[in-house]
């Protein structure tokens, strides 16, 4: 939860249930945000103390030194690593410069810390190169851009034709990849590349996927050798693989409405990475995929308790038949405030599955696999988010009590 101060500073937290938490503070201004402290309910005179920090203005400019607007303009913890060491680093999201060039305010910053400034150009400027300045001093800092190169070229399948549509891309210093959709031809243009040999690669777009690595959906598909070229010397070919496919059909008898998830495989762990909802069909061709990686199928039908699973499954020709297995379920009590409509989840391999009211006022999962799965239990208190978490195997039960959510 979250409350306001008084003007002397005083406030109190209320409806907490019986427990230790974690209180920190934020404020107005240029007031650091406190480390968090543990404090148990109940306690009384508790007292934070918070530090001012810094704020500074961040000014980028073109290289001809006219201010350049829309810039990613952002600060993070160094850790003490150069700019080079950063290199295994993606570029943070942030703040953007302010319009008419007059920079951005960022802060509150704490100087004792060591701290990188990332600065990467607008998206309609790709003639310019990102820069990183690590260790960076909180200061008014005024960042010029520099003037980059050009690279064109093509990417092809093993077999010489055109790739349409693959994603070209550059690695740049602060370890991020960079890159542009090619044309439905295979050719693409990579600006912005600074002086020197830069690293590229391509990637193949397979089928739009699903999973935690954000809106990239190009994210598991398969990509080409890093080849390290001079740009404005060379017209680069990359060659790629345009992916294999998954067959998958389901066993016989299996349910006419059913969702079935691809997960990405790597020894004990899953990720989920594409989904699909199905309507009286029983087989499914995953295409685009790595025919290096591994990966695991799972089904369930909508109407009725039917599961099927299948792992360690590698792209191929012929068909491949899922295993129905026996789905198991998990029962929840909730206890919650009066008024509070809580929602269950477990999630199994990453794959969300929510929980059914039943007619005692408690909560079932079916569909589960064999295992242990984390079963998540959240409710909107007064504006407030409440939660409870507990790991239970498939075939138990748990009660779980809400609380505040810790921020």
């Amino acid at each position: 939860g979250c409350v306001l101060s008084e003007a002397d500073g005083s406030f109190r937290v209320g409806r907490l249930g019986e427990g230790v938490y974690e209180l920190s503070t934020r404020a107005r201004g240029n007031w650091l945000e406190s480390e968090p402290i543990p404090v148990t309910s109940g306690a009384v005179g508790v007292a934070v103390v918070v530090r001012r920090g810094l704020l500074v203005t961040v000014a980028v400019q073109d290289p001809d030194g006219r201010p350049l607007e829309s810039a990613h303009v952002v600060v993070r913890a160094s850790g003490g690593r150069t700019a080079s060491d950063l290199a295994e680093d993606e570029a943070p999201r942030g703040a953007r410069s302010a319009r008419r060039g007059k920079g951005v305010q960022i802060g509150p910053l704490d100087p004792s810390s060591p701290l990188a400034l990332w600065v990467v150009p607008p998206k309609d400027r790709q003639d310019l190169v990102r820069k990183v300045i690590a260790p960076w001093t909180p200061s008014d800092t005024t960042v010029q851009l520099e003037r980059g190169r050009l690279l064109t070229g093509i990417v092809r399948d093993p077999d010489g034709r055109p790739v349409p549509y693959a994603r070209a891309e550059w690695r740049a210093a602060d370890g991020d990849w960079v890159g542009t959709a090619a044309r439905e031809d295979g050719r693409f243009a990579l600006r912005g590349l600074p002086l020197g040999p830069v690293r590229v690669r391509a990637r193949h777009r397979p089928a739009p996927v699903w999973g935690t690595a954000g809106d990239d959906r190009s994210a598991t598909g398969p990509v080409s050798p890093e080849v390290e070229v001079e740009p404005a010397r060379a017209d680069v070919t990359l060659v790629v693989h345009t992916g294999s496919t998954l067959d998958v059909r389901l066993p016989t008898s299996f349910g006419d409405f059913t969702t079935i998830w691809l997960l990405l495989q790597a020894g004990d762990r899953f990720v989920p990475i594409e989904w699909r909802w199905m309507a009286d069909r029983h087989a499914w061709a995953f295409r685009g995929l790595d025919p290096a990686s591994t990966y695991a199928v799972y089904a369930r039908t909508q109407e009725g308790r039917d599961v099927a699973w299948r792992a360690n499954l590698r792209p191929g020709p012929g068909p491949v038949t899922l295993d129905r297995v026996v789905g198991l379920a998990i029962h929840v009590r909730v206890l919650a405030p009066p008024g509070a409509k809580p929602d269950v989840t477990v999630a199994m391999h990453g794959v969300p599955l929510p929980g059914e009211r039943t007619s005692d006022g408690r909560w079932v999962v079916h569909h589960l696999l064999d295992g242990t799965w984390p079963v998540t239990a959240t409710a909107d208190v007064d504006g407030a988010k409440w939660t409870a978490r507990a790991d239970v195997p498939a075939g138990g039960s748990v009660e779980l009590e809400l609380k505040p959510a810790v921020r």
